[in-house]
Order: C-alpha cells, then sequence, then structure tokens
C-alpha cells in the first residue's frame, strides 16, 4: 500500500489523514472494465455444477469425506480435527465406522494422534491400519528386481511401527497395497514379518488398480479388529511428568538410548509448564 502511495506522490502512513482527492488518486473507480487482463483463466460451465452431490462420492456408494485441517504432522500434529471426527462419529451412528487419518506414518502422526489428540478429545481408536508397500518410489536398479532377502531386512522398519502402535493398545491391520511390479513371494515375506510382529492381520490390498472393490477384504479386518478390542487406550507419558521426562519417552519408543540437549535446549526448559 505504503509503495503504491509513494508513486503517487503521496507520502503519509494513516489514512486517516488523506484528502479526498488523495483518497480517489489511490482507489481508482474510474477503470475502463475493457482494458483489465488476467494472467491465467479458468472456464468451468455450470451446468455439470448440477449434477454433484456435495462431500459424496457415486464411486463408493455415498461413503462421506470431511475434510477440516489437514492430516501434514510437519507442520502441526498430523491430523484432521476433532470437530470432523466427532461430526463422522454422528453421522455413522452407534454401528458406524469412521476412519481418520493420522499423517507421515506410525513414527509421528499416529503418535501424536494418540498422545495429544485422543489425550485432548477423549476420542478412542478401536483399530489402527497400518499402510505400507513392497518397494518405495523412486527406485534405484537394485530394488527393481525380485529381492526377498532386501524386503525382509527392509521390514524392520515396518515391525517397529506395528509394535510403536500397539503399546497404545490398539489392534494392529497392515494394509498391503499391491501394485504390478510385485510377486507374491515379497508379499509373502511382507506378510509374515507383520504377522511376527504382532499385527492382528495383514491384507494385501488391490485398490490401487481395482477401486474400492479392492480393499473389501481390508474392510472385513478393520470391522473384526475393532470387534475384538481388549485393552484400553494408554499413552506414551503421564502429563504430570517433565517435558523432559515426556521428550525422553518418546525418544525411546523410537529405539533411542538417551537425548542429548544443547545449553539453549536446557535453558527453554523453564519456559515450560512441567
Amino acid at each position: 500500500m505504503f509503495r503504491r502511495l509513494n508513486k503517487l506522490g503521496i507520502y503519509k502512513t494513516k489514512p486517516d489523514d488523506l484528502t479526498p482527492e488523495e483518497v480517489k488518486k489511490f482507489a481508482r473507480l474510474d477503470i475502463d472494465p475493457d482494458s483489465i487482463t488476467w494472467r491465467r483463466v479458468m472456464d468451468v460451465n455450470d451446468r455439470f455444477l448440477r449434477k454433484i452431490t456435495i462431500v459424496q462420492s457415486p464411486e463408493e456408494k455415498g461413503t462421506h469425506v470431511l475434510v477440516h485441517t489437514g492430516p501434514f504432522t510437519n507442520i502441526a500434529h498430523g491430523n484432521s480435527s476433532i470437530v470432523a471426527d466427532k461430526i463422522a462419529l454422528k453421522l455413522v451412528g452407534p454401528g458406524g465406522f469412521v476412519v481418520t487419518e493420522a499423517g507421515f506414518g506410525a513414527y509421528t502422526g499416529a503418535e501424536k494422534f494418540m498422545n495429544i489428540k485422543c489425550r485432548y478429545s477423549g476420542l478412542t481408536p478401536q483399530c489402527a491400519v497400518i499402510v505400507t508397500v513392497v518397494a518405495g518410489r523412486p527406485l534405484d536398479r537394485a530394488y527393481i528386481n525380485k529381492n526377498v532377502a532386501m524386503v525382509e531386512v527392509g521390514c524392520v522398519n515396518l515391525a517397529r511401527h506395528i509394535s510403536n502402535t500397539k503399546a497404545f493398545g490398539v489392534n494392529v491391520v497392515v494394509s498391503v497395497n499391491m501394485f504390478a511390479t510385485d510377486n507374491e513371494a515379497e508379499l509373502n515375506a511382507v506378510r509374515n514379518a507383520a504377522l511376527a510382529a504382532g499385527a492382528y492381520d495383514v491384507v494385501i490390498c488391490t485398490h490401487h488398480a481395482q477401486g474400492g472393490k479392492g480393499a473389501v477384504d481390508l474392510g472385513v479386518a478393520v470391522q473384526k479388529a475393532c470387534e475384538n478390542v481388549t485393552q484400553p487406550l494408554k499413552f506414551s507419558y503421564h502429563l504430570d511428568i517433565s517435558i523432559k521426562e515426556k521428550i525422553e519417552a518418546i525418544a525411546r519408543s523410537y529405539g533411542a538410548s538417551g537425548v542429548e540437549y544443547s545449553e539453549q535446549v536446557k535453558a527453554s526448559f523453564i519456559s515450560y509448564i512441567v
């Protein structure tokens, strides 16, 4: 705003100090509409909008989707809002199911979901689904060909995710997203490793190719897991311990033997309520 005022030869900083003439100069009302141009234009024919049913997907028989705050754990706690979850629970009723995402995997999104969101909201999950694939993308050439041994080595990471999630007292179902490049031996290696790590069930899912039809077995497994809850929800730490102890509890859950603090961090502890 000040740059525009300066270009007009006006060097005032308070709107109330502007004269009527200066206001007229600053906010031009005599613009010729034919002189306005746009760098980008999108033309949408609104007759197609009349066919849309808001928050429903006809391909999935009217499944509601509530998007309220995003599951981006690099900028926040990595979960959708408590409001969205409570609305969804009210919509589906006592016998329904609500799927809510914890972004960035079991090592951040899920941990914050349990320790922060569930603790604050009082919501209790009956099941956790960990999604995995045989091989990530992009791939080095060494990972393209069949290599069961390499898959088994990589499953150590998956096992830790399962262990950490089970520690909260929920049943864990592992969903293995299958792609055309996967082979049965490697898929079985993932399945066996997940079950050995304590997963309630492991489902090979083909919804990447088949849509909702390819995830029906996953839905059945989740329903069974929810119906067979045997433990209450557990948290990684109690609220009545110090911030230092909370950090160390989280670090241990990730496999750390300890935490080293800089002097600056140590000094900042005093600003937290402990």
